[in-house]
């Protein structure tokens, strides 16, 4: 994803200076019938601002992830960043659908 070659590369997308923000909503942790939780949703928004917009543009996401933990790096450098051997297993992005709001009765 990250290679220059690839158009929508985050390097190529953003290298006119536009960024990116992310901000999570909510975190939601679920567990399965079998008894195994390892499933968890993100409710997150993103504001994309072009280098001459003045305002942002913001999606709203839902992303469901399935995690793992397994054995730390024994490399301290590699498990000072993730001392908890947390692995993101699988992860789906979608556009969250909210609820448009309804017209006020006028009487």
């Amino acid at each position: 994803m990250w290679n220059t070659n690839n158009p929508a590369s985050p390097l190529n997308v953003h290298k006119d200076g536009s960024t990116v923000r992310v901000q999570v909503e909510s975190v939601s942790f679920f567990e399965r019938a079998s008894g195994v939780g390892d499933l968890a949703q993100v409710r997150y928004l993103t504001a994309e601002r072009q280098v001459s917009a003045a305002e942002a543009r913001l999606t709203h996401w839902i992303a469901t992830i399935q995690y793992a933990y397994t054995s730390p790096s024994k490399d301290p450098r590699v498990r000072r960043w993730n001392p908890l051997g947390f692995k993101i297993v699988d992860l789906t992005a979608e556009p969250e659908v909210l609820a448009q709001p309804s017209p006020e009765k006028r009487g």
